[in-house]
């Protein structure tokens, strides 16, 4: 494996080291080494420990990762398979709400009115009121129209329970 930014590398121990874990870069660095059979915990503690550090003097955070199929980061720790599971789960909801739902205008309707209530509504309102409150700029006029706009969010929701499917 191997991580790359700007000229600087991080090569593991499947490499060119035997056993280590080398962090080169345009300077100097200890030289990391691995003993016993790493698991993906001890791996990833690793480098938490040695590359994390020198993450600044590296050059930042904007690292690629080069995957070679090692055995440490293709462990159970990253394994395919919770994601498959989660995905077979979503997907027997889906089904379910389907068969016990047949209607899958109203679900939309009551998932749209839901999430405009709290993503168009309630949350950018509340979250520039608590801007201009900090900054000791919040007026009764600014929370009374946003209060106003959230009331409205809120009717929305209320209607869609409100209305009658033909």
């Amino acid at each position: 494996m191997i991580f790359m930014n700007q000229g600087a590398c991080l090569v593991d121990s499947m490499g060119w080291v035997s056993d280590g874990m080398g962090i080169c870069f345009p300077g100097q660095t200890s030289l990391a080494f691995l003993s016993g059979q790493q698991q993906s915990a001890n791996y990833k503690e690793t480098l938490a420990n040695h590359l994390l550090p020198f993450s600044e003097t590296l050059g930042g955070t904007d690292w690629t990762f080069q995957h070679d199929n090692a055995s440490i980061p293709t462990s159970k720790s990253t394994s395919w398979k919770p994601v498959f599971l989660l995905n077979a789960c979503v997907l027997t909801v889906c089904i379910l709400f389907n068969i016990f739902i047949p209607k899958v205008g109203t679900i939309i309707r009551y998932c749209g009115a839901v999430s405009g209530l709290a993503f168009v509504f309630t949350l950018p309102c509340i979250t520039y009121m608590k801007a201009l409150h900090e900054k000791k700029q919040l007026t009764a006029y600014n929370a009374a129209i946003h209060i106003f706009i959230m009331i409205l969010g809120v009717c929305n929701f209320i209607s869609q329970f409100l209305m009658h499917a033909k």
